[in-house]
């Protein structure tokens, strides 16, 4: 099916696209296409993905992507490692499989690769930066990657039915993340606990 941000996002990301002072980018080709960055609040805190970096400190911006100056998309992006790593914020997926279904059991951030928010994160990485593939790789440890939403699906699907498998591969990482420091002990456990679902899942996903 054809899909205009697809085609949007071939215009503005292709090679011959060209930087307005670092922030802005456009085609040269067709210069209605553009990608710009516009700054967010600042208050807004790491999420737990962050605490997998040499540094926590983060900045969140809002990219969007024009035509003729019509927004036909948004995301939030944000930086992370303390600038070395820009990326678009990964999808959440929240795990409620109690009987009843109405508590979060697990949660975890993910990108799919057919969709144009894995590919812009892709465009944002800077690959000649040892740093920023260092930060790369750190991002790719505690969130999931997809080829496709059914493939997301299936996997949500296999979690249900091997709930005792998740706490296992869980209580496997031996990390204890006496680096993540935050403003209460609950705040704390959270994003530890958060850190070891990513890395428990991926493992599954792997398998």
């Amino acid at each position: 099916m054809f899909n205009p941000l697809m085609l949007l996002y071939y215009h503005a990301t292709r090679s011959s696209s060209k930087s307005i002072g670092g922030l802005n980018s456009y085609n040269i080709f067709n210069p209605e296409y553009t990608i710009e960055i516009l700054e967010e609040d600042e208050r807004l805190q790491p999420e737990f993905y962050a605490y997998n970096m040499y540094n926590e400190a983060t900045h969140y911006s809002l990219l969007e992507i024009k035509c003729y100056g019509t927004k036909l998309y948004s995301n939030q992006i944000v930086l992370l490692d303390s600038g070395r790593y820009a990326t678009v914020t990964p999808n959440w997926e929240f795990l409620h499989l109690g009987e009843y279904k109405t508590e979060i059991d697990y949660a975890f951030k993910y990108f799919i690769k057919h969709d144009i928010d894995y590919k812009l994160h892709i465009f944002l990485f800077n690959d000649e930066s040892h740093e920023a593939v260092i930060a790369h790789q750190r991002l790719y440890e505690v969130i999931l990657i997809f080829e496709s939403f059914m493939e997301k699906e299936q996997f949500v699907k296999y979690l249900h039915s091997h709930q005792g498998q998740i706490i296992e591969c869980i209580n496997s990482i031996d990390k204890t993340y006496s680096w993540v420091e935050t403003t209460n002990e609950k705040h704390r456990k959270a994003i530890i606990e958060r850190l070891k679902t990513g890395i428990a899942l991926n493992r599954m996903l792997e398998k």
